[in-house]
C-alpha cells in the first residue's frame, strides 16, 4: 500500500537532487566559459551580457553578484526541471538537455525579449564555446541525477530489505 504523501516527497526528492546536481553542473560551465575567454574566444561572458542588459548597475561589485546569484540559480532551476521530467537520467541525455537549453535560450528566448542578438549572429568560435559550455553543463548534470538516483534506488532497495518502509 502506498504511504500519503510519498509521491510528492519523491518529486520533492527529485527537484532537490536537480538543483544540487545544477549547481555544480553550473560551476563546471562557468569554468569553461573561464577558459574560452581566456583563450580569448568569447568577449563578455553570456551571463554577464544578459544582467548588463536586464540588471544594470554601475557598481562592479554588484553586478558580479547579481551575474553568479542569477546564473546558478537558473543552472539550478533547470537541473530540478531536468530531474523531474526525466525518467531515466544519463550523461548522454543530459548533454541533449544542455544544448536544447543553449539553442532555445540563445536562438529563442533571449532575443524574442531583446535581451541579446540571436546565436548565429555570434562568431563561429563563440557559437563553439556557447555549445561546449552547455555540452559540458547537461553531461555534468545528466550524470550528477543519474548517481543520485541509482543511490536512491540502492537505499530504498536496502531498507526495503531490511522490512524498513
Amino acid at each position: 500500500m502506498a504511504t500519503p504523501g510519498r509521491g510528492r516527497q519523491s518529486l520533492l526528492r527529485r527537484l532537490a537532487a536537480g538543483a544540487r546536481g545544477g549547481t555544480a553542473a553550473t560551476g563546471l560551465m562557468t569554468g569553461v566559459f573561464a577558459v574560452f575567454d581566456a583563450a580569448g574566444w568569447i568577449g563578455q561572458l553570456p551571463p554577464r551580457q544578459i544582467v548588463d542588459r536586464v540588471f544594470p548597475v554601475r557598481d562592479e561589485s554588484a553586478a558580479q553578484i547579481i551575474t553568479m546569484t542569477s546564473h546558478f540559480g537558473y543552472g539550478a532551476l533547470l537541473g530540478s526541471a531536468y530531474s523531474a521530467a526525466s525518467r531515466s537520467p544519463s550523461v548522454v541525455g543530459g548533454a541533449v538537455f544542455g544544448l536544447s537549453v543553449c539553442a532555445v535560450t540563445y536562438e529563442g528566448v533571449l532575443p524574442l525579449l531583446r535581451i541579446r542578438q540571436p546565436l548565429h549572429r555570434d562568431s563561429a568560435r563563440e557559437i563553439a564555446a556557447l555549445a561546449v559550455a552547455h555540452l559540458a553543463y547537461g553531461a555534468t548534470l545528466g550524470r550528477s541525477v543519474a548517481r543520485r538516483r541509482r543511490t536512491r534506488l540502492i537505499m530504498d532497495t536496502t531498507r526495503y530489505d531490511q522490512g524498513v518502509q
